[in-house]
């Protein structure tokens, strides 16, 4: 049997975790894509919608709402192979979001 499999349900604190990671990653595309383009006004909705999804599940979760267990919104497939794209190019290259000064 392997030790790394996982066969038990998840804890709330790992889902947080999973949600506030997917959170930075999708802001870390969205960032990237402002500087460099690659996604469309709508993609970068859709990144948009998906996190404010995460962060009512967050919220759920955290304030044990009866809602918690139901799905978040989550970008179409073909988006997402963007988003794994840009986020290698950030790996690759180290891209780092220039701070904004107001």
């Amino acid at each position: 049997m392997n030790k790394n499999t996982h066969t038990g349900p998840i804890s709330d604190q790992d889902k947080i975790y999973a949600l506030k990671r997917r959170i930075i990653d999708l802001k870390l595309v969205l960032g990237w894509s402002l500087e460099n383009g690659g996604l469309t006004t709508g993609q970068r909705t859709c990144l948009h919608q998906e996190c404010a999804g995460s962060l009512k599940q967050i919220s759920a979760i955290e304030n044990d709402s009866p809602y918690q267990g139901i799905d978040g919104y989550k970008i179409a497939q073909d988006l997402e192979q963007k988003v794994t794209h840009i986020l290698r190019v950030i790996d690759n290259t180290g891209w780092v979001k220039q701070e904004v000064k107001y």
